[in-house]
């Protein structure tokens, strides 16, 4: 992965509102890699004092943002009625 891109992508995720919030950190990223932590709170507990499904997976979805950047075509978000 070229430097450029790499340090995009580590200056995105640093100033992602989202991701500020739950203190997610880029750790490492290559091509089709990203190694992610997220800083665990009291306040990310589910009834059982355990980890949030909610919080695993906004730190497996900042994972696969990275890991898809540059998005595609096929990558962008599609609008779907409920």
């Amino acid at each position: 992965m070229d430097d450029r891109i790499r340090n995009a992508i580590y200056r995105q995720i640093e100033n992602e509102p989202f991701g500020k919030k739950f203190g997610i950190n880029l750790l490492d990223v290559q091509e089709g890699y990203a190694k992610v932590e997220m800083r665990f709170a009291q306040n990310m507990e589910n009834m059982f004092g355990m980890a949030h499904g909610g919080a695993i997976f906004s730190l497996m979805d900042a994972a696969f943002e990275v890991v898809k950047w540059p998005p595609t075509r096929t990558a962008r978000w599609r609008s779907h009625s409920v």
